[in-house]
């Protein structure tokens, strides 16, 4: 889950833009489910979440779920470089 909202802290630099809440039980399971390791599962949990906070979102249409599916992909082909 991703939790959004833009705050800009001017004394400190710092942008928060949200929150990601991964339920590890969860991810133990779809890791299984998907034949991948915990890590790898949580790490696309993860990416999925920052997408969302940016503005992906894979249920607005059959389109936005390919872009953020892509994006998602590319972005696991990054990490493994």
């Amino acid at each position: 889950m991703s939790f959004s909202y833009l705050e800009v802290n001017n004394n400190l630099k710092e942008l928060y833009i949200g929150e990601i809440l991964i339920d590890p039980l969860q991810a133990k399971i779809q890791a299984k489910y998907y034949g991948v390791s915990l890590w790898q599962e949580l790490t696309r949990l993860l990416i999925h979440g920052i997408l969302h906070l940016i503005g992906y979102d894979h249920e607005v249409s059959a389109y936005e779920e390919k872009k953020m599916r892509r994006m998602e992909e590319k972005i696991l082909r990054l990490l493994k470089a």
